[in-house]
């Protein structure tokens, strides 16, 4: 009787994941009917520090790009009751993913072709809003928009930026914004923000690189060294500079790139001025130094 009931337990045991596995496949041919030729697209919750945002907040983010990738066609949304499986099977606490290669294997098991992954962080009095697209296969980033603005007009920026993703990702391969290039600095690594000298690059930590005196002090070192180029100063140009950059774990500034351009000389200036930043105090992870990527708005102001 003993062996009969071991045997009727894995019996029932090996039934009910059977049926598990079934009613998965189940959904993954729901999935591929339903977005036949189309792209599928699984957006998580941004990142954020205590404070920055609340649960609802972030909902309403994924929400509303959710809704954008539906609204420009091409697309398929991966639903977020399969992502949630998925997070659950392969015990993933937070449905806010932070990794991009977590995402990019979530994702993947998931069903979806890319990934939508973005972080609000708090710059001084304004909040950064990153939102990344990435490919599940090699998760390279396809494309990167960074917006800087003021609490209240975060939930504002979210549609924008999602339409400025997506409404023609389809039609032809992101391109870089261009800009004239900077003499190279010290330091510098040839390779894309995802690996820094053969380490992981994380996009958010537990705490964050701070620079000496914090953001007001870095706000009023990059105001004091910008030297304003001379043919946008005479073409009566300015505008913001999006920089971004890797806080090496030793604290360097590495990596520099603009995500953001207005004008190719403004642009050079604000690489210039970003590389010669003095080192941060790197950012952590479970208590250990690591290297993490950073943005910052440079202003240049007509006066």
């Amino acid at each position: 009787m003993r062996i009969y009931g071991v045997t009727s337990c894995v019996g029932q045991l090996y039934l009910k994941m059977k049926k598990n596995l079934l009613l998965l496949a189940a959904i993954f041919a729901v999935l591929d009917m339903a977005a036949q030729d189309k792209i599928r697209v699984a957006v998580f919750e941004p990142a954020a520090g205590n404070g920055e945002i609340d649960a609802g907040t972030k909902i309403a983010i994924r929400e509303i790009i959710g809704s954008v990738i539906i609204n420009t066609g091409g697309y398929a949304l991966v639903e977020r009751s399969m992502l949630e499986y998925v997070m659950r099977e392969q015990a993933f606490a937070n449905s806010g993913i932070v990794d991009d290669t977590q995402a990019t294997e979530i994702g993947e098991l998931a069903g979806a072709d890319k990934v939508v992954v973005s972080i609000v962080t708090k710059v001084g009095s304004e909040l950064m809003f990153s939102v990344k697209l990435l490919d599940v296969r090699t998760a390279a980033v396809e494309k990167q928009q960074v917006r800087f603005v003021l609490p209240g007009a975060l939930i504002g920026t979210v549609e924008p930026v999602a339409y400025g993703m997506f409404s023609d990702s389809r039609k032809s391969p992101p391109t870089a914004v261009p800009f004239a290039k900077a003499p190279p600095g010290k330091g510098d690594d040839p390779k894309t923000g995802e690996v820094l000298d053969g380490e992981k690059v994380w996009s958010f930590v537990e705490r964050k690189p701070q620079f000496p005196g914090g953001d007001a002090a870095l706000m009023k070192y990059l105001a004091e060294n910008i030297q304003y180029p001379k043919d946008a100063m005479e073409n009566g140009i300015q505008g913001r500079v999006v920089i971004g950059f890797v806080v090496s774990k030793d604290g360097w500034v590495r990596n520099v790139k603009v995500l953001t351009g207005i004008y190719p000389s403004l642009n050079a200036e604000a690489i210039r001025v970003v590389r010669s930043l003095p080192r941060f105090i790197p950012g952590e992870q479970n208590g250990i130094a690591v290297n993490v990527s950073y943005a910052v708005p440079v202003s240049f102001i007509l006066r």
